[in-house]
């Protein structure tokens, strides 16, 4: 049996003013530059997730799956409304087997693909290679009939996107 003693000490007392708000303006020293603004911090993350982003792309291209998902993982903290991100990262799950967390990834693509919200731009994601990927997913997790309700949402045509082919589509 664990003991653990509680000291009696008490925490020492607090100034009335806290530091932040103390008038200080008696010291010399230089004041601290604020950091990057909001909005250039957001553009640094999308340059950070755009480049991890093609990075998974490329791993995924040459069959290293699980260093692409890292990337793809990593890149989701910079992008998370990027509809082909998460495309990708369904079509890398399918491929490992891991065919619940496809169709996680499928659908949370196809949702914000729905609310308009198609994040990072360029690499694919349209709405044909969104909803093939789900319900390729679904149908892998042998949800036959959700599979078959979700092609019926495939756009007429297809973009040209919605026939099978190897590799990811970015």
């Amino acid at each position: 049996m664990s003991t653990f003693t509680v000291s009696a000490k008490r925490p020492a007392k607090r100034a009335k003013t806290p530091a932040a708000f103390a008038d200080d303006s008696d010291d010399d020293e230089p004041q601290p530059q604020p950091g990057p603004s909001a909005v250039q911090q957001h553009v640094d993350d999308a340059g950070t997730g755009a480049s991890l982003k093609d990075r998974g792309a490329a791993l995924a291209a040459a069959g290293a799956l699980r260093e692409a998902l890292a990337a793809f993982d990593q890149a989701q903290h910079h992008l998370p409304r990027d509809v082909g991100l998460h495309d990708m990262r369904a079509q890398v799950f399918s491929e490992l087997g891991r065919h619940w967390e496809a169709v996680q990834a499928a659908t949370l693509a196809v949702k914000l693909l729905a609310g308009g919200q198609g994040g990072g731009g360029g690499g694919g994601g349209g709405a044909a290679e969104v909803h093939v990927t789900l319900a390729r997913a679904q149908a892998n997790l042998g949800e036959a009939a959700m599979a078959a309700a979700t092609y019926k949402w495939v756009p007429a045509g297809g973009g040209g996107g919605a026939r099978a082919r190897p590799g990811l589509r970015h």
